[in-house]
């Protein structure tokens, strides 16, 4: 629940398909403006040689992108 009660849903999951490639799935649904509820994702397919780092191909909503992922 979010600071006014209303509620809200995240969901995250990684599919490692080989030791460097992995697709990460999140999908977030909170209320919005007006009483309604919006929903949003993002799909995509990392390279990662390191843990350090990761490079891929990303879909957000409608958007396709190149994007980067940097830990520490």
């Amino acid at each position: 629940m979010n600071h006014e009660g209303k509620v809200r849903f995240d969901f995250e999951k990684k599919f490692q398909w080989a030791q460097t490639v992995y697709t990460d799935v999140d999908f977030s649904w909170r209320p919005g403006w007006g009483g309604k509820y919006e929903g949003e994702f993002e799909i995509s397919l990392m390279y990662g040689p390191s843990w350090n780092w990761a490079a891929g191909l990303m879909w957000i909503n409608s958007s396709l992108g190149l994007g980067g992922q940097f830990r520490f």
